[in-house]
């Protein structure tokens, strides 16, 4: 039940709003509701790359352990309103 605290002390917080949806022993669940990688990518007027920054996630997470499953409905580089992060522990 660390991720919060992982995820200040780990990741930048500038530019990013997280928005936690559940945190427990089963599942962590947050939506990232305004992205600095998005935000970047259009002021630079290369949208695409930020695509890649959102496969990116499914690269890293979906093979990163066995009994965790990662699963994604949308992201704000494919035109959704959040990019959802839902880690699931299964057996």
């Amino acid at each position: 039940m660390f991720a919060k605290s992982h995820m200040s002390k780990k990741y930048p917080t500038e530019g990013f709003t997280v928005e936690w949806k559940r945190h427990d022993n089963r599942e962590i669940h947050f939506d990232i509701v305004r992205c600095l990688y998005k935000e970047m990518c259009e002021k630079y007027s290369c949208p695409e790359l930020c695509t890649v920054f959102c496969q990116s996630d499914i690269i890293a997470f979906s093979g990163y352990e066995p009994k965790i499953r990662f699963e994604r409905m949308g992201t704000i580089g494919g035109g959704a309103n959040c990019c959802d992060f839902h880690f699931i522990h299964g057996k």
